[in-house]
């Protein structure tokens, strides 16, 4: 098989592997950084299964204070992963 490289959409066919390009690269690391801490899996967790969950709810699931959870939630919207938002009721 020749050695070379071919742009297939956003992916680039590398001796015959198809690598994500730099950009999809670095979103997918920083995904996978984000996940790897266990606090935040747990929220990201929560968040799936329930569609939208109040800040005060995810604080209640884990034991983790307001300001923890707070932090968590930034890195999470950070690496695209949710959207917070403010809710008025």
């Amino acid at each position: 098989m020749p050695v070379g490289a071919t742009l297939q959409g956003s992916c680039a066919l590398i001796n015959g592997r198809f690598v994500a390009n730099f950009m999809e690269r670095a979103s997918i690391e920083r995904i996978f950084k984000t996940l790897a801490n266990e606090t935040r899996f747990l929220i990201f967790e929560a968040i799936a299964s329930n569609k939208e969950i109040s800040a005060s709810a995810i604080v209640t699931l884990g034991g983790v204070s307001p300001t923890t959870i707070s932090h968590h939630l930034k890195i999470l919207s950070d690496a695209g992963l949710i959207k917070c938002g403010v809710s008025r009721v």
